[in-house]
């Protein structure tokens, strides 16, 4: 099995049992694990974080574009996508001896904005979510602060990137591009060269730095006098970035500068610029007039004709109509700015202000919504001098702050407000429980943000105390379905019995007339039939036919009448009684029957009654479980 690797400090980590986490050996912090158990997919996440930890940002990012390509919604390589583009680095701190991070490629777009950190949240759980929400929000800070400090820096007109060192020892390259320095620095241009602009700058502010310089240059001289120079890690961050701009359409152009090996072994993305051998003759002066060129194009071209005077004037009625409330005529001041400069900055925040209906500019503080927005903000921003976005940089952290101390204030009064519902219906628990839980989050959220920390532990002390009562329904609707199950098992009881007793009452009933009468009714026609045929035999044998049928009839009329009076005598006598008695038991039997009907029909109508409820409980039951295992 492979094992994961601490995107801190590269220890060990030990998986928990839930599989969503683990905890670094060596550093003992908690961190995500991948979603996806896949043994080809972890190996290929381990190598994109060993890249990542070193600097390599660029192998990093192929590494996890590899990994999204066999898991997609893997959120660890959305989340190491991300860190690796921000160019994320997490660097223990001495005094508190925790993990920070630091930024070695900041953008002036968000982190939050950020579509792997995004696509990192959609897929994790809900836990691993609140994670990659509480990280994002510190790295956002940390760039926040860096943008800051670059929107102080001037602009720069050339970049040279090269490497400083090789075991130590100062490369050749270094004191070439000190050499080329002084010459287009001598030659009035603003050059970027770390050697000598980073000399007074502390650590955290070389990244910003960097930044600006990459931002404002418009030409980036790389130096490689070895093949692997042009792919060193701090060389290639810096190139590649430049590249990408490029590619974005910014108007600047790198000179890859190389000596001492065959001009096809550049970088592939560094081989479709115009690449200048060192050691040729004319090598300077091709250098020199190609930045000339470059630069001297920027400071000249102009896309359009600013009308300074119509554009002041405009402006300064724009914000006096915002200070008196016109904010419709002011909008049409500001348009008419902007018709005279499309970049200017002002117009934009003045366009700002009409939005947020600001009459004063620090009003925009007020602001509802975060300022990064607005579209008329972003341009602001785009387009502003040093000291304006200095300034507006600053709004945006007020607004921020500000709103963050709203939704605090609002998740307080919320937790003030809550009660905990003592018996109260399921229902009521259920969402009584999720409301706490979402204020849990969302304190969780605001990480460290004043007392954000202990107000979601008092959430969770809620949570176990909702808990306990919605343990204790479980326990009574348990119980209740036990009593249920009971009283269909009694009741299936009782119905057998009935069916039972129907049956015997059933049984029990009895004919209304006797076997005897019945006897005794066949003979009163089969005695007088037979005497007659014996006299009708008896005269035939003496000759006598026509006498012996007479004979026969009438001897066998006669025997019938006394049979049938004795019958009908025996019958007012003996089986006129029997039969009255037997049907009155039999009509008796009956009612008993249908009582037991009756009483059954009752029975099946409680049951199903009783299995109704029984399956309401069940239902409620399983609302209640999944509640307590966090489900919805």
């Amino acid at each position: 099995m492979v094992a994961f690797k601490c995107k801190l400090c590269g220890g060990t980590l030990i998986p928990d049992p839930d599989g969503q986490t683990g905890k670094c050996e060596y550093c003992k912090n908690i961190l995500t694990l991948p979603k996806e158990k896949d043994e080809k997919l972890q190996n290929i996440l381990n190598r994109a974080n060993d890249f990542r930890m070193v600097c390599d940002f660029d192998r990093a990012i192929y590494e996890y574009e590899k990994a999204l390509e066999i898991a997609e919604d893997e959120p660890e390589a959305h989340w190491g996508l991300m860190l690796s583009r921000y160019g994320v680095e997490f660097v223990k701190d001495p005094q508190s001896f925790t993990f920070k991070p630091t930024l070695h490629r900041i953008s002036s777009i968000s982190v939050l904005e950020d579509p792997d950190y995004l696509a990192a949240v959609k897929y994790a759980s809900s836990a691993n979510a609140c994670t990659y929400k509480e990280a994002a929000q510190a790295i956002e800070s940390a760039m926040r602060k860096l943008l800051q400090i670059s929107a102080s820096e001037e602009p720069y007109d050339i970049f040279i990137s090269y490497k400083k060192e090789e075991n130590g020892i100062r490369t050749p390259d270094s004191y070439f591009a000190h050499d080329l320095y002084n010459k287009l620095t001598g030659a009035g241009y603003k050059v970027f060269f770390a050697q000598e602009t980073l000399k007074q700058a502390a650590g955290e502010e070389f990244e910003p730095k960097i930044y600006a310089a990459i931002i404002s240059a418009k030409v980036m001289i790389v130096i490689g006098t070895k093949e692997e120079y042009f792919n060193a890690v701090w060389v290639k961050n810096e190139w590649s970035r430049f590249s990408e701009l490029i590619e974005h359409g910014e108007d600047k152009t790198i000179i890859p500068v190389f000596d001492n090996f065959d001009i096809g072994k550049l970088p592939n993305r560094l081989s479709k610029y115009q690449a200048l051998q060192k050691s040729d003759l004319d090598f300077l002066n091709v250098l020199m007039q190609t930045v000339e060129k470059r630069v001297d194009t920027r400071k000249t071209k102009v896309s359009f004709d600013k009308d300074v005077s119509t554009e002041k004037v405009a402006l300064e009625r724009g914000f006096l109509a915002l200070e008196d409330g016109q904010f419709s005529n002011a909008d049409v001041f500001f348009e008419k700015a902007l018709n005279a400069n499309p970049h200017s900055s002002e117009a934009y925040f003045g366009k700002l202000m009409v939005e947020l209906k600001a009459r004063k500019q620090e009003d925009v503080v007020l602001s509802d919504r975060p300022l990064n927005t607005y579209s008329n903000y972003e341009k602001a921003v785009r387009f502003a001098d040093q000291q304006l976005k200095i300034d507006l940089l600053q709004y945006e952290e007020k607004v921020t702050e500000n709103l963050r101390n709203k939704h605090y204030q609002g998740l307080i009064n919320s937790f003030k407000m809550f009660s905990i519902p003592e018996g109260a219906s399921s229902d009521e628990y259920i969402k009584t429980r999720a409301d706490i839980v979402s204020l849990e989050n969302m304190f969780l959220e605001l990480n460290s943000y004043k007392d954000a920390i202990y107000f979601s532990k008092q959430c969770r002390d809620k949570k176990q105390q909702i808990d306990i009562l919605i343990q204790g329904r479980i326990t009574g609707i348990t119980t209740e379905i036990e009593k249920c199950e009971k009283s269909v098992l009694t009741l299936d009881t009782e119905l057998e019995k009935n069916n039972d007793n129907s049956s015997t009452r059933q049984a029990s009933k009895k004919k209304t007339h006797t076997t005897f009468s019945s006897v005794f009714f066949i003979c009163t026609y089969a005695i007088p039939i037979i005497i007659g045929v014996a006299v009708l035999i008896g005269c035939i044998i003496n000759g006598e036919i026509f006498a012996g049928i007479l004979a026969g009839a009438f001897i066998g009329l006669l025997a019938f009448g006394a049979l049938k009076l004795l019958f009908y005598l025996y019958y007012v006598a003996v089986e006129l009684p029997i039969s009255k008695s037997r049907e009155k038991k039999n009509n008796n039997i009956e009612n008993e029957i249908q009582e037991i009907n009756n009483n059954s029909s009752s029975l099946q109508a409680e049951r199903k009654r009783i299995l109704e409820e029984k399956e309401q409980l069940e239902k409620e039951l399983q609302r209640l479980q999944k509640a307590l295992q966090g489900e919805t």
